[in-house]
């Protein structure tokens, strides 16, 4: 029988006493989930963990999210707008009607069933939607909509939802909601007024 010292009984039974912080992650990503993921969720990255791998699920849960993102590859790889729309769909993306992707556009890979694409939608080349962003050690995951007719411009990216008929200029960066009908630029991308910039004429 191997006889363990006080000092390493104490430092095991903390040790597996102490809560898996994965787990904890995964509890609250499930229970964000179940309430419909809304707002924005911030889990900590435990030391030495990838805690990316939450969102994957657990399971059974874990082929359906493997089989999501061989869709989502699948999307970007074809050049014609109705099979990529027909693959991001079986990624989990909820796509509108009239719906168009500009080839090179793309779709976050981590949870691509947290986007929304309403009707009139266009993402211009090499566009990016994004619903996780890392920050100061944590991963933040949004539900992000992209609203009927509004227009990321290429080489844009966005963090953030778009209300119905705004638009993201060409190469700018989306952090915050974008207003009904308003035209963002910049990076951080602000809210353009009519004669904030000089102008010909």
């Amino acid at each position: 029988m191997k006889i363990v010292s006080g000092g390493q009984f104490l430092t095991r039974y903390s040790k597996a006493a102490s809560p898996d912080p994965l787990s904890e992650a995964f509890e609250r990503y499930e229970q964000w989930m179940a309430a419909g993921g809304n707002g924005r969720l911030h889990l900590e990255e435990p030391e030495g963990l990838n805690v990316c791998r939450v969102v994957e699920g657990r399971g059974l849960a874990r082929l359906k999210t493997v089989w999501r993102r061989l869709s989502l590859i699948l999307a970007t790889l074809v050049s014609v707008n109705s099979w990529k729309i027909f693959w991001y769909k079986r990624a989990g993306v909820t796509v509108g009607k009239k719906v168009f992707i500009t080839h090179g556009a793309k779709l976050d890979w981590l949870a691509p069933w947290l986007i929304t694409l309403e009707d009139g939608v266009v993402l211009g080349y090499e566009a990016l939607v994004a619903n996780h962003i890392f920050y100061q050690s944590k991963l933040v995951i949004s539900r992000v909509t992209i609203g009927n007719r509004a227009v990321v411009g290429a080489r844009a990216t966005t963090f953030a939802s778009m209300a119905p008929k705004s638009m993201l200029s060409p190469g700018s960066v989306l952090f915050t909601p974008a207003p009904t009908g308003a035209t963002m630029v910049g990076n951080p991308a602000e809210h353009f007024q009519a004669g904030q910039y000089p102008t010909k004429g």
